[in-house]
């Protein structure tokens, strides 16, 4: 997946998920997923200093929980 030039985001399947990516120019700000009713995030640093394939890595690692 190439990443946006812009200010903008993306709905990415990925491993029988959905992620929302969203970027800060060329690089990957957050990761959002849904699942069973509740939404997870991953968000870089202020100065977008982790890479685009780490922040990848850090949103397919989270483990929903499941509901009560």
């Amino acid at each position: 997946m190439r990443p946006c030039s812009d200010n903008s985001f993306r709905h990415v399947l990925a491993d029988g998920r959905t992620y929302d990516f969203y970027y800060a120019g060329p690089k990957l700000h957050m990761v959002v997923l849904r699942a069973n009713g509740a939404t997870y995030w991953v968000v870089n640093t202020l100065l977008d200093s982790l890479s685009n394939e780490t922040m990848i890595a850090i949103a397919k690692g989270l483990k929903p929980l499941a509901r009560p």
